[in-house]
């Protein structure tokens, strides 16, 4: 599908164009997982997006065999520029099971706890869009896509505040409407220990 500028593509296990889109998102993703550079200059503000991480062809393959979805966004039918990484949410919501959840609001609770102990909601594991790309619209694209496919839907998505504070991200998420329901403290998380995060959501 064409949204704006960008041709979005949404792939699920048994796509045709699978292999071709994964290796592009990987390629995107080996270009944002700059952590580590972080981790070394002692920076604990980013102020554009990046990632911990990235996964593996094998690993997104095992991500859509369990029911996630990926989208990715190409300029010109050219190379992939950007991503998303949709998930169901019960395999989040385990990993919350080993974490230290403080609520915002006492509502927040009350209207959220269940969903997350269902299960029943869309998490967004990533979204992540080439750095000659920010600023252009492709990561907007993406999520305005990726809440289209999930229509009357809440999304839940975490982004980290410790050990670096991913502002633009929360910032990006903030002004597409999403608001933070809680802070999010693991002894461990990843490669990461300890780690802390904010929860934010959006009813589509």
């Amino acid at each position: 599908m064409t949204t704006g500028q960008y041709e979005i593509q949404k792939i699920v296990e048994g796509s045709n164009n699978l292999q071709q889109a994964v290796l592009g998102a990987v390629d995107v993703q080996k270009e944002l997982a700059i952590y580590d550079r972080f981790q070394q200059s002692g920076e604990k503000v980013a102020s554009r997006g990046l990632l911990i991480s990235g996964y593996s062809y094998a690993d997104i393959v095992r991500f859509l065999q369990g029911g996630g979805f990926l989208l990715v966004g190409r300029k010109n039918d050219e190379r992939v520029v950007g991503y998303l990484l949709m998930d169901p949410g019960e395999k989040f919501s385990r990993q919350l099971l080993e974490a230290n959840i403080q609520w915002v609001r006492p509502d927040d609770r009350k209207n959220i706890e269940p969903i997350l102990a269902s299960g029943k909601y869309d998490y967004l594991d990533q979204i992540g869009v080439r750095f000659d790309f920010h600023g252009k619209g492709c990561s907007n694209e993406l999520l305005r896509a990726a809440e289209a496919a999930v229509p009357g839907r809440t999304i839940i998505t975490m982004i980290m505040t410790q050990p670096v504070e991913n502002k633009a991200s929360i910032r990006f998420f903030e002004k597409s409407g999403y608001v933070t329901f809680a802070k999010v403290h693991f002894s461990r998380y990843g490669t990461m220990s300890p780690f802390e995060g904010i929860l934010l959501t959006k009813k589509v």
